[in-house]
């Protein structure tokens, strides 16, 4: 849980969190970290405690497995309400879909929050699959040039120039701003996927109606009510992926 005061200050600027942060001794599962940025603005961090054993030493898979898990756990919850704000439940699934399958994903938003937070929601979406190629909310002008990767991605894109345009023409493209995807109709069908679609609608028609002023809070921010709604969503899905694995 990150608790934060004065981002809004005329002098704050992002690089002062990395310099803090990398500066900083590890924090252990269940310590606080308070960070004071040069006066400006203060970070008040707790690393939550999860019920996997934690651990620097030993088998690598292992402390990967948790760094994975961890990340999933802060992800949860807010990434899975904006994604169910930002697309269709056919749409959600349609992505959920071409990630399980590996493909070459980009998505479309002007406003790098939401592009943020639709790639990162697959991050739990797909446990206990954990995404193992390039993954890129936020894709600079500079890096455009991975569109063109040979291998399956995950990259976010502000704007749709006629550059990017003429190098996505075959990928499974997400806008989100339209809600639309496409080049996804071809993709094999998920085993039980209308059975999982009955199962979310409900939950998804009741999480969109209780987020109706998200547009007026920060996107990490959400109520009580839409994360119980967004955990009963991501339960859903986590158990038919999980049941598909065996």
């Amino acid at each position: 849980r990150v608790r934060s005061q004065g981002l809004d200050a005329p002098h704050f600027a992002p690089v002062n969190v990395l310099e803090q942060v990398y500066g900083h001794e590890v924090v252990h599962p269940g310590d606080v970290v308070h960070l004071n940025l040069g006066g400006v603005t203060s970070v008040h961090y707790m690393r939550k405690q999860l019920q996997q054993r934690y651990t620097v030493l030993g088998i690598p898979r292992q402390i990967t497995q948790y760094a994975e898990l961890e990340l999933a756990v802060g992800l949860q919850g807010w990434t899975i309400a904006a994604l169910v704000r930002s697309l269709s439940l056919d749409n959600i699934l349609a992505l959920l879909t071409a990630v399980l399958l590996e493909q070459q994903l980009v998505v479309f938003s002007p406003n790098l929050a939401v592009c943020s937070a639709v790639i990162l929601s697959l991050v739990p979406l797909i446990r206990p699959y954990s995404w193992q190629c390039l993954m890129m909310p936020v894709t600079p002008t500079s890096m455009l040039a991975f569109l063109d990767a040979p291998v399956p991605f995950l990259l976010g894109v502000q704007y749709k120039t006629p550059d990017v345009t003429a190098r996505c023409s075959h990928l499974v493209r997400v806008n989100v701003y339209k809600d639309c995807v496409k080049n996804a109709t071809s993709l094999p069908t998920l085993p039980g996927i209308k059975k999982l679609s009955t199962a979310l609608q409900p939950l998804h028609t009741r999480l969109r109606l209780s987020s109706q002023l998200a547009s007026q809070r920060p996107i990490h921010v959400i109520s009580e009510h839409e994360e119980v709604l967004a955990l009963s969503f991501l339960q859903e899905v986590q158990a038919h992926v999980g049941n598909l694995a065996g």
